[in-house]
């Protein structure tokens, strides 16, 4: 299962010279799943990653028109932040 993603922004942050990164879940139309990408101001070869949002689609809609995609529903909640190497 992948979740494909469009940037949609990008914002100097105060204190930084690495702007922020915004991406919304381009799967389905009006999916309000959204991530946020920015370097660690101490480590710019971390990166910092928000998600935050709910998908509301079903797993075929991800998948595309597969025949062999299952027709379950996806429910992600994301509210989390952590650091990628």
């Amino acid at each position: 299962m992948s979740i494909r993603g469009e940037k949609y922004g990008q914002k100097p942050i105060k204190g930084s010279p690495h702007p922020r990164g915004y991406y919304k879940c381009s799967t389905m139309r009006g999916c309000p799943a959204r991530k946020h990408v920015e370097r660690a101001t101490d480590d710019p070869s971390m990166l910092i990653v928000t998600y935050e949002g709910e998908h509301r689609h079903t797993q075929t809609a991800m998948e595309g028109n597969n025949s062999m995609a299952g027709a379950g529903t996806v429910n992600l909640v994301f509210e989390s932040t952590m650091m990628v190497e």
